[in-house]
């Protein structure tokens, strides 16, 4: 159910939900609008089986409750996580598993055969979870909560009970690795095999061993989280309608259990069914259908996200596509390269300046081609988000990246621009999520500082305050 907040409950309410989800919203007919969507957002939220987040609403009924709350307008969307704000943004599915997923990192606890049922039920292709097996007091379990979060892109659990400790004995003080994909859908961390130890690089060099199947499907997921983890990956774009689908998979399956590509993820992607492959076709500079089904080497070891595409003119066999992956290594094949034009950008921004900007737009689109330029080559501090056309939680983000440039639009050594890295490639930045926001002192153009902070107006403005040359 969702929950109606007051000035005399909100703060406590906050402070004891682990999770909580608040509309604040008004009397306006768009609060009537995100109440329904509020509402509806039930059917989201019930993917979250363990400790799911609370759903409340309040009603703003002074200008103190905007400053308290640092809201922009009515109705907002606020997101808190032990009490703390997380999130800031309009309500929508995007919105809510973009922030489901910042939430998978606590751990979930096991206590009852049927809680352990639905764990593994949820390991629905692809995702991963990692139980301990133990008690919280366990030095093992202490040493694992120091390193957790460097294991990215997986669920945690934690089992004391009877039910786990005699289902998985062997695992006692260790590791449980489910998955719903081959090979080995159930593993163990056996530290008898590794010397009995237990830290941070040999447990995560396990984990990234083990959470890859033989072939996987291109899902949103691994758009998102998966480059940072798997560095390498070879992707067929392909028809799922295609009479060859079972040759591809024969053959994908077959390179991969090669010693040789041990180190490589293979991923198939089908473009006419699939929404998360069409989102992930968008980023990967498959611009065209018609030349399906398409090849590519995607190489993110460094950081940098490098494509690498398998010739158009040749036939995708076996044989082939273990030369390109070869050639690969050598440093015989081509990266590829894209950009906008100026034009197309600058077109672009002006429609969105219109929608979200109080009047002309503070914001710059910029492009491959004069990146540097509107970057390196001045004297001014500049601000850049980094996001993809296909992120969907990223343009929920321009009103509020609008909003920052004209409130702080008095300060005339002080840019703002942004770049769609899913239709420009840069090199040279590490960027591991959408969005994210650099700043570029001006006289540190060298040493960019990533926002590490909450979509918040007040806090970015105190980010940018504190680390630009001229705040």
């Amino acid at each position: 159910g969702v929950y109606i907040l007051d000035k005399t409950n909100i703060d406590k309410f906050i402070k004891e939900s682990l999770t909580v989800m608040v509309l604040f919203h008004n009397s306006s007919g768009e609060s009537e609008d995100a109440i329904e969507e509020l509402h509806s957002s039930q059917k989201i939220l019930g993917r979250i089986k363990f400790n799911p987040p609370r759903v409340a609403m309040y009603e703003i009924s002074s200008a103190e409750d905007y400053r308290k709350f640092e809201l922009a307008k009515a109705p907002s969307f606020v997101y808190f996580i032990e009490g703390k704000k997380n999130n800031f943004g309009l309500l929508s599915e995007a919105s809510i598993l973009h922030i489901f997923q910042k939430v998978e990192g606590r751990i979930i606890p096991i206590q009852k055969q049927e809680e352990l049922n639905m764990l593994i039920k949820e390991c629905q292709p692809y995702s991963i979870n990692l139980m301990y097996v133990g008690t919280e007091a366990d030095e093992e379990f202490l040493k694992f909560i120091e390193f957790k979060d460097s294991i990215k892109g997986i669920r945690f659990s934690i089992c004391n009970s009877n039910l786990c400790q005699e289902k998985y004995s062997k695992a006692l003080q260790s590791f449980v690795l489910f998955k719903n994909f081959l090979p080995n859908k159930e593993l163990i961390y056996d530290r008898t095999l590794t010397e009995n130890e237990f830290n941070k690089e040999r447990i995560s060099e396990w984990v990234d061993l083990n959470s890859k199947g033989y072939v996987m499907r291109f899902t949103e997921r691994f758009l998102e989280v998966g480059f940072n983890k798997t560095k390498l990956a070879l992707v067929i774009f392909r028809k799922e309608s295609s009479n060859k689908v079972k040759e591809y998979n024969k053959m994908l399956t077959s390179l991969a259990k090669k010693n040789d590509f041990s180190h490589i993820s293979f991923y198939a992607s089908d473009i006419d069914t699939d929404e998360d492959s069409k989102k992930a076709s968008q980023y990967l500079l498959i611009s065209d259908k018609s030349k399906l089904p398409m090849v590519s080497i995607y190489d993110n070891r460094d950081g940098d996200l490098k494509i690498y595409p398998f010739k158009e003119d040749k036939k995708i066999t076996e044989s082939n596509l273990k030369k390109f992956i070869g050639d690969f290594f050598e440093g015989n094949i081509e990266r590829a390269t894209f950009s906008q034009t100026i034009e197309e950008a600058n077109k672009e921004q002006k429609e969105i300046g219109k929608k979200h900007a109080a009047g002309d737009s503070r914001v710059k689109a910029l492009v491959k081609a004069n990146f540097d330029e509107e970057v390196f080559q001045n004297n001014f501090d500049v601000m850049v988000l980094f996001y993809a056309n296909w992120c969907e939680h990223c343009h929920e983000i321009m009103p509020l990246y609008e909003r920052l440039a004209q409130y702080l639009s008095l300060n005339e050594k002080l840019k703002f621009k942004k770049i769609d890295l899913s239709r420009n490639s840069i090199d040279g930045f590490k960027i591991n999520e959408f969005p994210t926001f650099k700043i570029f002192p001006a006289e540190k153009k060298d040493n960019p500082l990533e926002y590490p902070g909450n979509a918040l107006l007040g806090e970015f403005s105190n980010f940018i305050k504190k680390y630009a040359t001229n705040p």
